[in-house]
């Protein structure tokens, strides 16, 4: 009803809403003041030109009255019909009176009204005369579009000669033109009024119609001044014949008085005797529509193919019976369409520019600007024909619907050109690719294939030069493939773009997937969702990952791996390297990796690369290792040389690998940084997590919410740890490890080194990190082990956390809470604060220095079931601040070392006491007279007190 608004407001802008009181061509004498405006309600039955029946309100307006001479006045009318629908009018009208007995008048009227479905608006004009006998002519004419389309339905499309057409029916909603005369008069007196006869002619015209002339008769009558009834019998040959009743009631605002002028003049504020509604006609027109392309605004145009039985020129009527045939003739932006019919095989063909060649075996669909989306007639078969040779595709060229079977060569070919696509297609033992595009430029669409037993690789993209590609394969299955399932290759300065969903690649030679960027190369790539399994390794017994990405050069690379499932491969599940100063960016959001061969997941930055990633919800497990003897870790990420890190591995699970779950390493001078996620790592072999920094690598990492359990010893017994981490020769190493649960573990639950370089005693080793809160259960060996060797600088923190039912090794030795030491030359710091240790064999918490090392500790606020022991050995030194701690079992500090230890030892409780044994150097402790009383449990001095220094503080 929007559209009505602008003519509803017309209506209002008058100043009162002027309604009329015609009611068809109904007109009635009055007994009111032509000085009193007057209102009125009607209602009106269907009849020509509206099709449902309608309530109106009216009014009648005076403007300027000369009496007996002369009136000026508006009529106005609102038609509410019974379908929700509107209209309306406005009539400026003059009436006067003539010589004798009569009066003349004319109008002007605007028409308005809203079908539901279009809005049409009119111009009406009039002459009448009233009087013993009563004339009346009255002009309708439409303004703007007068016929306008409300519907449209389709057959199915068929073919024809050359073209797709369809019959169509639309339905359009015309508004006529038109005019009418009548004359009558008073027929008989009844009640208080009178009953009226009229007879006349009309017509209509308008678009898409024949002309209307038809005749109309029709009774008024008015049995009182309020009440007005008519009857109207009309016919034509377009409307036919229609009866239409109105029922009429007026509500004056005001008697006049017995008038002294002439009778007539009564009758000057009788309603305007036209048709007040604008008449609409209900056309349906039956056409033939002929598909056309909306791309290019010209019909699409076919060349049909039957095999082996068509003879003709390529019409629907007369098709040929090859394909070379259809070919020859076909134009850019034709449609070759094949029909399997009697499927002789197809030879070898090239595809002109342009042309698209489709069978009726897939569903096939074009887009119409007629139909819109549409499938062809006879696709759906299912029917593949046979080419027994290659396809060579042209520009903007499409294949699709095809069985290519045992080409020499590639079955599908590209060289130099643009946008083509490839879909619904079968390709069985080719002795080259499956298909081959090599520097094919612009967008295309590799879909819903299935490719079988190639020689050469499944699918093989090559950009090269500066040219820009972009690849859509979806929906594809791969299978058997003598080379790489699929390969995107790309140098130069060109830039590629692969977008590949929902593939199926299995049972390939090399590389399930084989993803490449060269020299300045950008590559995009996008894997979304697919399965990539059962890769093998070549002839040469290289490859067989299942996904292997690589930038290399000055390439950059980004890519998204979503939701791949990856499996059964004998190399690597996913291999991603970044080489020279290329740079690589990537993500991996849920993919799954199971049966790997070395490594499920294999990530490294070579020689000045520089790599970014991060893996999401990773599962990863039964890694095995390969034909080597080697790897067998789940995810593993390497920094090498100069190559730089940094990524993210997030709420991953890692599980039942035959080696290290998660094993990260930097070598060489490369820098890593990186962030470790709430992992759950579970029965894996050697380390849960292994964590290593060597040479002059930088290394800083946080761990945060691991949780690693039921860690198991390699082969050769070695290893067992839950979590790994170590820095070696000069690396500098720093990190966090943040609220770790470790159990079941069979060797250490948390093992940290850091050793020096003894070939440059000048190049320090550092390792600087916190341990917040860990949960280390059921451990062999140590729960927590901590060593420094070497020229080594260790700080450290651990705070919080609880150490439970640390267990003996294999060979029945350790069994230690927790165990710290510092060899050689090492300088260690370190606090431990707020720890619970409990249930342990051996000490609950186990401290030495040995060699030259320089040992500073503080250990406070902890709880220890099983005993501490602290022990200084050769000519290392140390600093004890032992401070506040709960020890059920006691504490034993022994001095072996022939340089100095000081001990702090304050507001200890312990059920057995505190032994402090003098063996050798100087040992010092802080406030020594009054130690006993600074400490809950007796303090014993072996040999005695005198061979201990006091000193005020230490150090």
């Amino acid at each position: 009803m929007k559209k009505f608004a602008p003519a509803f407001l017309i209506l209002i802008f008058s100043g009162a809403i002027a309604l009329g009181d015609s009611q068809g061509v109904i007109a009635q004498t009055t007994n009111i003041n032509p000085k009193i405006p007057r209102f009125s309600g009607s209602f009106t039955s269907t009849g020509a030109g509206y099709e449902e029946p309608y309530f109106s309100i009216q009014g009648f307006i005076p403007i300027k009255h000369t009496p007996a001479s002369s009136l000026t006045f508006f009529e106005g009318q609102l038609n509410f019909l019974t379908d929700s629908t509107k209209g309306g009018n406005l009539v400026l009208g003059h009436r006067f009176k003539g010589n004798g007995n009569e009066l003349f008048g004319g109008y002007l009227a605007y028409d308005v009204r809203d079908t539901g479905n279009n809005v049409f608006s009119q111009i009406g004009f009039g002459l009448e005369r009233l009087g013993n006998w009563d004339v009346r002519i009255n002009g309708y004419l439409p303004l703007g579009n007068t016929s306008k389309q409300t519907a449209e339905s389709l057959s199915s499309p068929r073919f024809w000669q050359n073209f797709l057409v369809s019959n169509a029916q639309k339905q359009f909603q015309v508004a006529l033109a038109g005019a009418d005369i009548e004359a009558g008069g008073r027929l008989a007196g009844l009640g208080e009024g009178d009953l009226r006869g009229y007879a006349g002619l009309y017509y209509y015209t308008g678009e898409g119609m024949k002309d209307a002339i038809g005749v109309r008769g029709r009774l008024e009558a008015r049995p009182t001044e309020n009440l007005r009834l008519g009857l109207m019998l009309q016919h034509d040959p377009v409307f036919d014949t229609r009866l239409v009743l109105n029922l009429g009631v007026s509500f004056a605002t005001g008697r006049a008085p017995h008038p002294k002028e002439p009778s007539i003049f009564a009758r000057i504020t009788d309603p305007v005797g036209r048709t007040p509604i604008i008449t609409v006609s209900q056309q349906a027109r039956n056409t033939q529509v002929v598909a056309t392309n909306p791309e290019t605004g010209k019909p699409w145009q076919f060349r049909h193919v039957n095999l082996g039985t068509g003879n003709g020129e390529g019409t629907i009527e007369n098709p040929t019976g090859t394909v070379q045939t259809a070919l020859n003739i076909a134009e850019p932006e034709d449609i070759v369409y094949v029909d399997f019919s009697k499927n002789p095989g197809i030879d070898s063909f090239s595809i002109p520019d342009k042309v698209s060649v489709l069978s009726t075996s897939p569903v096939q669909t074009i887009d119409t600007k007629e139909f819109g989306l549409l499938q062809l007639p006879k696709s759906g078969s299912g029917q593949l024909p046979t080419v027994r040779g290659t396809v060579t595709l042209g520009n903007d060229s499409t294949l699709s619907g095809f069985a290519i079977a045992n080409a020499t060569g590639n079955a599908i070919q590209g060289s130099g050109i643009n946008n083509v696509t490839i879909r619904d297609n079968q390709i069985t033992n080719p002795t080259g690719q499956g298909i081959g595009l090599s520097g094919v430029g612009g967008n295309n669409l590799i879909a819903n294939n299935r490719i079988s037993g190639t020689a050469g690789q499944g699918i093989f993209l090559q950009g090269f030069g500066d040219g820009q590609q972009l690849f859509t394969i979806k929906d594809n299955t791969i299978s058997n493939s003598g080379a790489q399932g699929l390969v995107a290759l790309v140098s130069g300065n060109a830039k590629q773009e692969i977008i590949a969903s929902n593939n199926l690649v299995s049972n390939s030679t090399g590389a399930g997937v084989f993803i490449q960027a060269n020299d300045n190369s950008r590559q995009v790539f996008n894997l979304d969702g697919g399965i990539v399994r059962g890769t093998v390794k070549d002839r040469l017994g290289e490859g067989g990952q299942g996904i292997f990405i690589a930038a290399n050069s000055a390439a950059q690379q980004t890519f998204t791996l979503d939701k791949t499932s990856v499996s059964d491969n004998v190399g690597q599940g996913i291999f991603l390297a970044a080489n020279g100063t290329a740079q690589q960016k990537f993500i991996l959001n849920s993919p799954t990796v199971n049966r790997s061969g070395g490594q499920g997941i294999f990530a490294q930055a070579n020689e000045n690369a520089k790599q970014q990633f991060e893996i999401n919800q990773a599962t990863v497990s039964g890694t095995v290792k390969d034909s080597n003897g080697d790897g067998g870790q789940g995810i593993f990420v390497a920094a090498n040389t100069q190559g730089q890190q940094k990524f993210t591995l997030n709420s991953s699970t890692v599980s039942d690998n035959s080696a290290q779950g998660i094993f990260l390493a930097a070598n060489g001078a490369a820098q890593q940084n990186f962030s470790v996620n709430i992992p759950t790592v579970n029965r894996n072999i050697g380390q849960g997590i292994f964590v290593q920094a060597n040479g002059a690598a930088k290394q800083e990492f946080e761990i945060n919410k691991a949780t690693v359990s039921s860690t198991l010893k390699d082969s050769k017994d070695d290893g067992g740890q839950g979590l790994f981490i170590s820095v070696n020769g000069g690396a500098q190493q720093r990190f966090n490890l943040n609220s770790p649960t470790i159990t079941n573990s069979a060797g250490q639950g948390i093992f940290i080194s850091t050793s020096g370089d003894i070939n440059n005693p000048t190049n320090l080793t550092q390792q600087t990190f916190t341990l917040n809160n860990p949960t280390v259960n059921r451990s062999r060996g140590q729960g927590i082990f901590i060593q420094a060797n070497d020229n080594v600088k260790q700080e450290f923190t651990i705070t919080d956390g609880k150490v439970n039912s640390t267990n003996l090794d294999s060979k029945n030795e350790g069994g230690q809470g927790i165990f710290v030491q510092a060899n050689g030359v090492a300088q260690q710091n370190f606090i431990i604060d707020n720890l619970t240790v409990t249930d342990s064999a051996g000490q609950g918490l186990f401290i030495q220095s040995n060699t030259n090392a320089n040992l500073k500790s503080t250990l406070s606020r902890n709880i220890i079931n099983n005993s501490i022991f602290l022990q200084t050995n050769g000519n290392s030194q140390a600093t004890l601040n032992i401070l506040e701690n709960q020890l059920i079992d006691g504490l034993i500090v022994g001095m072996n070392s022939k340089q100095a230890m000081c001990l702090a030892l304050r507001g200890n409780n312990s059920k057995t006491g505190y032994l402090l044994q003098q063996n050798s150097g100087k040992f010092q402790v802080v406030d020594r007279d009054n130690v006993a009383s600074k400490n809950t449990g007796a303090v014993t001095f072996q040999p005695g007190k005198d061979n201990f220094i006091n000193v005020p503080a230490c150090p």
